[in-house]
């Protein structure tokens, strides 16, 4: 007992297993009678109270079963083996200093340098901690450099009696995985020749049944009057559900990541798409609008100017439509954006009436709008998104009302000095929605009945955009509604105010800006585009060096300066983007000033103007455009001068039997048609040459060249609005993406007359005007 005697007397070592980590059970250390003579944090934390105010303290002075407490005191100090009070804390007998007394645990027991004295003067308390506990306990001989003891519960962790394994180091250092010995044995002879490092790591040993058991390994060093350790006693917890759960929620988290990609692949396939087809859309609709703006410049009666007015406000809510499309996309992708701008709400409404008005000529419908006068007209905020919505509510209106009325009405429901909160209102007398389809109407592909499609036709999508449109403008919506009585549809939407000025300031746009003359490099590879957008330019007096790919657009801006360069984006030997970061790159290296490029394409798929500008282009132009687009792009750049009247084109007639628009394409050139001559005649020049190359690259199966010419030819013929050629020179670009050289060669075979017919058509044109 010397030895043990010497380990009572430094206080620090027997301080120190009391608030050590090892054990996180709560301990008092107590007199026979009921005294507390020293207990760690955790022992304190019940009653709220530091270790220190307890001492001193009667067991019992703040709980229940004194006199039990007492009663088993008194059978310990006379050699009892183990009692339990009512709190449920087991105690066992220790000697402290020459007094006999007791220790408590309310949890699970973890012996350390005391408990190894408290072993060594009563096994019967070791045999009593152990038997208690979830862990399995052992202690290491360091003299002897082996295991001394290995609990029962240590055994049946993995699977054994008692009596199957040895009290040796042999089966553990047999069983423990091979990668985790060595870290074990390396913090064992750490902690060993440090106390300061701490032995306590998760290793994993192989069970009985051959599965793995995942195990927290801890332990402490029992050291002599010199420091030097004599014995490691520690334990083992069972950690494997622990480790599972952490394995399944890795496992869930990485299928989550593959769900996510896949995701994003397939929106990504769905936005591209998109993106061809509302391009081929807005591709006629450009005409419409174009005719309506030319003839808004001709002597037209007041009641012409409204039919007139009816025609664009029309054919720009296509527009819309197909532009919803894109924003449906873009709400999924989180990247809808909201533009404040000043606009006059009453105006707004009527032109939105009276363009849908004409859908209700063949029925005994009444449209009529009622905006209260408490509603402010000029507002700020986004129009185009407050038209969407409401074009929606009302298109759905007209279309399920057979007779009756439809109301749209509006009225302010707050109103603060800087912002308003409008209520609109769709009410109508049509077929209703029943009360369980409510709750779903908003929902994406949702409508309230199958046959409905079949019956009314759409997609089920525009009350679900909507909903995302409403919550842009920080508004709610709703609806009520009987079957066969009708529905009232109604939203919110928050505005700013301002002055009747502020709209006038953001009115339609003024004369087309007069630029200085400039040098501007064009980069396109259709001859036909490369004759309209020069002859746009020359007519601004604009000099203008035409190349026909990227690899010449790099080589010509190494030899010489241009204040702009218009970059088309999809062109043979170097693309537009490829070409414009050689540029950057060649202005970073020689300290040269930033020519500014703008990007020229047919594509508006989602995120396209971002891709450009990340790219290293200054501006985005999407085709078809006009004159006035063109040079505002570039105005945009370089900046202007004074302001000029723009020209005012000739009218002129469709021609009879023809299948070209030759009046759209003479207004896209601001009605030259000496201009539209010699575009005509540069395809009409290039297109045996094309026609040739493609006929080559058939028979070689270079479908690369194939798709060049068919995207060449597309873009050239874009002008005439030819929508069927157009279209088939589309299906042959993309049949070289995936195609077989079988359909391949089907798709060109569909074209080639269609395309003959046009050649025809164009010799016939530039003949007879000769």
């Amino acid at each position: 007992m010397a030895r043990a005697t010497t380990v009572r007397r430094e206080p620090v070592r027997r301080r120190a297993p009391l608030d050590s980590s090892v054990l996180p059970s709560g301990l008092r250390s107590v007199s026979a009678s009921s005294t507390t003579r020293k207990c760690n944090s955790e022992a304190a934390r019940p009653p709220g109270r530091r270790a220190r105010f307890l001492v001193g303290v009667l067991l019992g002075s703040d709980r229940r079963g004194i006199g039990t407490w007492r009663s088993h005191a008194a059978s310990l100090a006379m050699g009892g083996r183990r009692k339990c009070d009512p709190s449920g804390s087991t105690r066992g007998r220790m000697e402290l200093q020459g007094s006999t007394g007791a220790r408590m645990s309310r949890e699970e027991h973890y012996l350390k340098q005391e408990l190894y004295e408290l072993v060594r003067s009563d096994p019967a308390i070791f045999e009593f901690l152990q038997a208690g506990s979830l862990d399995g306990i052992w202690y290491w001989d360091v003299e002897r450099q082996d295991q001394e003891w290995m609990s029962p519960r240590f055994k049946e962790l993995f699977g054994y009696r008692d009596d199957e394994i040895p009290n040796t180091s042999e089966w553990w250092q047999a069983n423990i995985f091979p990668e985790d010995r060595d870290v074990a044995l390396d913090n064992f002879a750490k902690h060993l020749a440090d106390p300061h490092h701490p032995y306590d790591q998760i290793v994993r040993y192989r069970h009985r049944d051959g599965s793995t058991v995942w195990v927290r390994c801890r332990g402490l060093a029992v050291r002599n009057e010199r420091g030097e350790p004599i014995r490691l006693l520690g334990c083992h917890t069972d950690v494997t559900a622990l480790k599972r759960a952490e394995e399944d929620l890795q496992r869930q988290a990485a299928e989550l990541r593959d769900a996510r990609d896949a995701a994003e692949r397939a929106n990504r396939a769905k936005s591209t798409f998109l993106a061809n087809v509302s391009h081929e859309i807005r591709t006629p609709l450009n005409a419409v609008i174009g005719t309506a703006e030319l003839l808004a410049d001709t002597g037209l009666t007041p009641e012409q100017h409204d039919h007139l007015a009816a025609v664009r406000e029309s054919a720009e809510a296509l527009l819309d439509i197909i532009n919803d499309i894109l924003d449906y996309s873009k709400i999924e992708a989180g990247r809808l954006q909201s533009e404040q701008q000043p606009f006059q709400l009453r105006k707004r409404l009527d032109n939105l009436v009276m363009s849908l008005a004409p859908r209700l000529h063949d029925k005994p419908v009444t449209l009529s709008t009622d905006v209260a006068d408490d509603a402010p007209d000029t507002l700020v905020g986004d129009a185009r998104l407050l038209r969407q919505v409401l074009a929606n509510l009302l298109s759905n209106a007209i279309k399920f009302t057979a007779r009756g009325t439809i109301e749209l009405r509006v009225r302010a429901e707050e109103l603060t000095g800087d912002t308003v909160t409008l209520r609109f209102e769709v009410a109508d007398t049509g077929i209703g929605i029943p009360a369980d389809k409510q709750r779903v109407i908003f929902e994406e592909f949702v409508q309230a009945d199958a046959s409905t499609t079949r019956r009314y036709g759409g997609t089920g999508l525009g009350l679900a955009i909507a909903s995302r449109l409403v919550d842009a403008l920080d508004g709610r919506i709703g609806l009520v509604s009987e079957p066969g009585t009708g529905s009232t549809f109604h939203f919110t939407a928050r505005f700013g105010r301002a002055a009747a000025e502020a709209v006038e300031a953001t009115g339609d746009r003024g004369p087309i800006v007069e630029l200085r003359p400039l040098r501007v490099l064009l980069v396109e590879d259709s001859v036909a585009n490369q004759r309209v957008a020069t002859g746009m330019l020359e007519k601004a007096k604009h000099t203008v060096r035409v190349a026909a790919d990227g690899a010449a657009a790099v080589e010509a801006c190494g030899a010489e300066r241009f204040d702009v360069v218009l970059m088309d984006l999809q062109m043979p030997r170097m693309d537009g983007y490829d070409a414009t970061r050689a540029i950057r790159r060649r202005e970073r290296e020689l300290g040269l000033a930033r020519t500014p490029i703008v990007a020229l394409t047919a594509r508006a798929s989602m995120g396209n103007e971002a891709l450009c500008l990340s790219a290293g282009f200054d501006g985005y132009l999407p085709k078809p455009y006009r004159s006035r687009e063109l040079l505002d792009a570039i105005a945009a750049q370089v900046g202007g001068t004074e302001p000029t009247a723009a020209p005012t084109p000739p009218a002129g007639g469709p021609t009879p039997g023809a299948r070209l628009d030759w009046d759209a394409a003479l207004a896209a050139l601001d009605g030259d048609p000496e201009l539209l001559a010699t575009v005509v005649e540069g395809f009409l020049g290039q297109h045996p040459a094309l026609v040739a190359e493609l006929r080559e690259a058939l028979g070689t199966g270079d479908l690369a060249v194939v798709k060049r010419v068919a995207h060449t030819v597309g873009g050239s013929l874009r002008l005439f609005h030819d929508a069927r050629v157009v279209a088939l020179a589309h299906d042959l670009e993309e049949r070289c993406h995936g195609g077989t050289p079988d359909q391949v060669a089907a798709a060109w075979r569909t074209l080639e007359p269609e395309l003959a017919t046009v050649v025809i058509e164009l010799r016939d044109r530039v003949g007879n005007q000769a």
